[in-house]
C-alpha cells in the first residue's frame, strides 16, 4: 500500500490560498481519475482509494489545520501500518518561487508549519516529499520576514497571472504522483528536480 497525503487548511475560505496547494494537487489527480474523497472521521480525513500496479493506493487531505497536520498523518500512518517509503506529503514552499517543484526522499521541516507537525508527531524525517514552490521573487528578496508577514503571504490567493500557470504545475505534480505510485520516485527526482536546475541556469543566462 501506498500513500500520497496534500497539505493544506480545510474549509472554503482557505480553499484558494497558496497554502493550500497540497490540497490541489491531490485534487487534481483523483479528478484526472475520477476518484471522489470521502470522510473518514475516525481518521480526521478525507480519502480516496483505488488500486493500481497491483497494490492499494490511497489519497488524503487531512481535516486538522495546518499546523496539527502531524495528528491526522500519523494516524493514517499507524491504521494503515505505512512504512516511511510508502507515503509522499506533497505541500508548498515558500521559499521555492513560484512554479519549482523539488521532490526529495528525506529533510528538514525547512520552517514549515505543517512538515514540522509531521516530524514531531511521527518522529520520522526520512520520507518522501514533493515540494510545490510558491514565493514570489520580491517576497523571497526581502531579508526581514517576520512570522506574521509569512502568515499574510502564505495564506493569501494565487495571483490571476499564477492561477493561469497552475494547470501546467499540477500537471507536473500529477505525473510525480504517478511515478511513486509505480515505485518510480528516482526516476521523479532525476527527470524533474533536473529539469528545474537547467531551468534556473538558463535564467541566469538570460540575465
Amino acid at each position: 500500500m501506498k500513500a500520497i497525503i496534500g497539505l493544506g487548511n480545510p474549509g472554503t475560505t482557505y480553499k484558494n490560498n497558496r497554502h493550500n496547494v497540497g490540497f490541489m494537487a491531490v485534487d487534481k489527480f483523483c479528478e484526472n481519475r475520477d476518484l471522489v474523497f470521502e470522510k473518514k472521521s475516525r481518521l480526521n480525513v478525507s480519502l480516496a482509494a483505488f488500486r493500481q500496479y497491483g497494490e492499494r493506493l490511497l489519497l488524503v487531505k487531512p481535516h486538522t489545520y495546518m499546523n496539527l497536520s502531524g495528528y491526522a498523518v500519523k494516524k493514517i500512518v499507524d491504521y494503515y501500518k505505512l512504512n516511511p517509503e510508502d507515503y509522499m506529503i506533497v505541500y508548498d514552499d515558500f521559499q521555492l518561487l513560484f512554479g519549482k517543484i523539488r521532490v526529495r526522499e528525506k529533510g528538514s521541516s525547512g520552517g514549515h508549519n505543517g512538515m514540522e507537525s509531521i516530524i514531531q508527531e511521527t518522529g520520522i524525517k526520512c520520507f518522501n516529499r514533493l515540494r510545490i514552490g510558491i514565493g514570489t521573487e520580491i517576497f523571497n528578496e526581502a531579508k526581514l520576514r517576520s512570522k506574521d508577514v509569512i502568515r499574510s503571504f502564505v495564506l493569501s490567493n494565487f495571483s490571476r497571472d499564477e492561477k493561469s500557470k497552475l494547470k501546467e504545475i499540477l500537471l507536473s505534480t500529477n505525473r510525480i504522483m504517478e511515478l511513486f505510485f509505480e515505485g518510480n520516485i528516482k526516476k521523479a527526482m532525476n527527470l524533474f528536480n533536473t529539469r528545474n536546475k537547467n531551468e534556473d541556469k538558463e535564467s541566469k543566462k538570460e540575465v
